[in-house]
């Protein structure tokens, strides 16, 4: 490369870098650049061209950006760099400004035609935010048909190490946000781009530097800039006017398709009620119906069966509660007459303090009370029956007292 431009170091081919996470997600922008994957590489992901410091500080509210220079990973699958900004929240759930912490990494695929770029996002200032990354894939393949152009596809999902209640809102709320955001990083790409390709289509015509780009004295390649070095502001610089413009660099220009637009792949949406035919709709009505007839049903034999329960347990209640009273009415009667000891229910007392009848014994309290106060009643009655028949038997004595004296002085 000539002296003047600078070099870049190139991410190498492989296979396998252990940092990039799989998803089922498909892309969902995709675009087509006027470069090749390794030119595409160059513009819009070296540190040299500054891209992503002059995009990222254009956008509203970014601030404190720090972008650090790609290195070799430890394993040799990969590029790797680590960047650093805050952006502001408008969520009530977190702070106004929130830190914002940002890995690349960045490898070919096979060949200099397939470049892989996994972005891994992380912010412990958004709820649950050490629970997820942010993760995206840019994949940039190089043309079969021009090796000048490149076909993007740019995949966004939220890689959840716990997910929580609140995964699918963040979901949403993600890919509301980051929407905008590619639209625009795209859009200001295919500008840069098409400017660029203009460049290298200059330089080559003028024999400045290799299609391809790659100096074949480094064992691990440098690249030499296609195209100029960035300007301050991160813009490629014009393209020269069409009047000064070697004939190869015209001649390009003309030939190139139309600029692309962004393709944004929406998610189908769900067909309404009042879209289907009349025969869907019936048959979904009919559905309803006989749903509703089951769970009407079932909540009916449920209810029948909850009162057949009740009842069985009534029953067998009353009938635990007559058999108890009449056994302890006789124990009552039995030790009242004095017919046997107190000993006598002993066996069925222990028979129920083992049994289920304990808890019942518990609502049984009332009766119980009711049958003490029976006892003393009894008892009182006792007394007094007591107290009469010693009262006859003294009138007895004294009858008979008389009944002697009687004999005596009739004698």
């Amino acid at each position: 490369p000539a002296s003047s431009e600078p070099n870049y170091l190139l991410p190498p081919i492989s296979n396998l870098n252990t940092n990039e996470k799989k998803t089922s997600k498909k892309p969902q922008f995709s675009a087509d650049f006027p470069l090749s994957a390794l030119d595409w590489w160059k513009r819009f992901v070296s540190k040299e061209q500054g891209w992503w410091m002059h995009f990222h500080s254009k956008l509203e509210g970014y601030q404190d950006l720090k972008e650090q220079d790609w290195q070799l990973a430890p394993d040799k699958s990969c590029l790797t760099r680590e960047a650093t900004y805050s952006i502001p929240m408008d969520s009530r759930f977190a702070p106004p400004r929130c830190g914002i912490f940002n890995v690349l990494y960045c490898r070919f695929q096979d060949d200099y035609n397939h470049l892989i770029v996994y972005s891994s996002t992380v912010s412990k200032d958004v709820p649950y935010g050490d629970s997820f990354t942010t993760d995206i894939i840019w994949d940039v393949q190089t043309s079969e048909n021009n090796p000048n152009e490149c076909h993007l596809e740019v995949t966004v999902w939220n890689a959840w190490q716990k997910r929580s209640f609140l995964s699918s809102v963040i979901d949403s709320e993600t890919e509301k946000k980051m929407k905008p955001y590619f639209l625009q990083y795209i859009d200001e790409a295919l500008d840069a781009a098409e400017k660029y390709a203009d460049e290298l289509a200059a330089k080559r015509s003028a024999g400045a530097a290799p299609v391809s780009g790659v100096s074949a004295a480094s064992p691990t390649p440098a690249v030499g800039a296609t195209g100029d070095a960035a300007s301050p502001t991160g813009e490629a610089a014009e393209p020269p006017a069409a009047a000064s413009r070697p004939p190869a660099a015209a001649q390009a220009r003309k030939t190139r398709k139309p600029r692309a637009s962004v393709t944004v792949a929406e998610e189908p949406a769900a067909a309404s009620f009042f879209d289907l035919s009349l025969m869907q709709k019936l048959v979904l009505l009919a559905l309803l119906v006989v749903v509703l007839l089951q769970v009407m049903l079932y909540w009916n034999i449920s209810s029948l069966n909850g009162y057949h329960w009740y009842v069985e347990q009534q029953l067998v209640d009353v009938a635990d509660r007559s058999e108890f009273l009449s056994k302890f009415i006789g124990y009552l009667a039995a030790n009242l007459t004095g017919s046997s000891s107190p000993s006598l229910m002993q066996g069925e007392y222990e028979e129920w303090k083992q049994s289920s009848f304990r808890e019942q014994l518990r609502s049984w309290g009332s009766e119980l009370e009711q049958a003490k106060a029976s006892l003393e009643s009894s008892k009182v009655m006792v007394s007094e029956l007591e107290a009469k028949l010693s009262s006859h038997l003294g009138e007895q004595e004294r009858h008979e007292k008389i009944a002697q004296r009687s004999e005596r002085i009739y004698a």
